[in-house]
This record gives C-alpha cells, sequence and structure tokens, in this order.
C-alpha cells in the first residue's frame, strides 16, 4: 500500500540530503523489547506497572508513560532501572521490521545520510544501532513529538520517516517531508497528513528513487 499527496514540493535537494528515522515501529519492533525490560525493571524495584499498557503507547520517553502509573520519583527511578537492564533483558527480543536495512541502505547508496531520532535515550538507541549493524552514526535521543522538529532543522532534513502522526508534524514544522508506514499503531487514515504512506519500509527504496529522480528533472 502507498499513498502520496499531491503537493507541489519536491522532495529533495540534487545535492547530498539528510533522511530522519524514528526507532520504535518504524526501523524496529521494540514492543517485545520493553515488555521485557519494563517488566525486569519494576520487579527488581518492587513497583507495579501495567506493562501493556506502556507498550501499546510507545512513542513518547519511557518516563512520560511512566509518569501516568507512578509517582514522579518512582517513574524516574523505574526509568533509570529499565535503561541499565535493557541491553540484556530487553536487546535480545527486539527485531528489525521488514524492509528496515533495505530502505538504510538505500539512502547511504543514494549519497544521503540516515539519521535517527527518538523517544527512545540516545544509549538505548545506540545499542540497538550497533546489535542490528545499521551503520546510523547520527543519533538524537529523548526528543518526542512536534519537538522533533528541531533536530530535523538543525539537520536540515529533507524528509522524516514514523509511524506516528507526531512525527509528520514534526518533519511538516521543520519544512521536511513526512514519510509515514503503518507498522505501528496507526492506520493510513490516521496518517492522511503524510505526504506518503507506506505499508512497510520494503516500499521506501522504490519511493526514494523517485524522489531523488523528480528533484533532478526540475533542477535542485
Amino acid at each position: 500500500m502507498s499513498h502520496t499527496h499531491g503537493r507541489s514540493r519536491v522532495p529533495f535537494s540534487a545535492g547530498p540530503f539528510v533522511v530522519g528515522f524514528d526507532l520504535d515501529q518504524t526501523l524496529l519492533d521494540t514492543r517485545p523489547a520493553v515488555a521485557a525490560a519494563l517488566g525486569r525493571a519494576a520487579a527488581e524495584l518492587r513497583v507495579r506497572v501495567d506493562v501493556d499498557a506502556a507498550v501499546a503507547r510507545l512513542g513518547p520517553p519511557l518516563h512520560e508513560l511512566l509518569a501516568e502509573q507512578l509517582p514522579a520519583d518512582e517513574a524516574r527511578r523505574c526509568a533509570e532501572r529499565y535503561r541499565r537492564v535493557y541491553p540484556a533483558y530487553g536487546l535480545p527480543h527486539a527485531r528489525l521490521l521488514p524492509g528496515a536495512r533495505q530502505a538504510v541502505r538505500a539512502v547511504h547508496d543514494s549519497g544521503g545520510q540516515a539519521v535517527v531520532i527518538t523517544g527512545q535515550s540516545e544509549s538505548t538507541a545506540r545499542h540497538h544501532l550497533r546489535h542490528e549493524g545499521l551503520g546510523i552514526g547520527v543519533v538524537a535521543g529523548g526528543v518526542w513529538g512536534v519537538s522533533k522538529a528541531e533536530v530535523l532543522r538543525a539537520r536540515s532534513a529533507d524528509a522524516y520517516v514514523g509511524d506516528h502522526p507526531a512525527d509528520i508534524q514534526a518533519a511538516h514544522s521543520a519544512g521536511a517531508l513526512g514519510v509515514a508506514v503503518t507498522t505501528g499503531g496507526h492506520r493510513a487514515g490516521d496518517l492522511a497528513e503524510a505526504d506518503v504512506v507506506l505499508s512497510t519500509l520494503e516500499m521506501f527504496p522504490a519511493w526514494l528513487t523517485d524522489a531523488i529522480e523528480t528533484a533532478r528533472r526540475v533542477g535542485r
């Protein structure tokens, strides 16, 4: 499934370009990993956390999700313990989503730079990227919602790929294209403001090729 809005702006400049990627449910299915690590952290601290509820709302930084269930101090301690146990108890359960490796490779092979901007902590995101060998060196962690626009602007990003409506809002706020994937908790209708909606990242390389060719045709 692919849906493209009839917007007039050209996706990329003809020169070097930058594509930002979200992490959770865009590049990686991290739900089992978060559930395992959060359950372990809660057990070690002997606090009661509705793990399923937290995992269902992946996107915002974890301490914000935990603050909906725990007093502020406990939420902070649980988030810190989660980060410590994640490499051993969470990381092995995460899986690359279909097309993720090919999407990143397509950016690199086309002369672009791929960056990750995620609500996960930077250290956790880097653990994932090293584990999967994705070859993405630029990571901004602990960034959620429209605040991602600041990072996108700082990186002069041409596009941002994510699974949440807030990802699309951030892209547009930064003057970048919003590329949505339906591999998270949102369907195509929820992502209607995106410039393009892809069912999986398996469709991304072909879209990127078309975007670059369009930029070249108009001489940007």
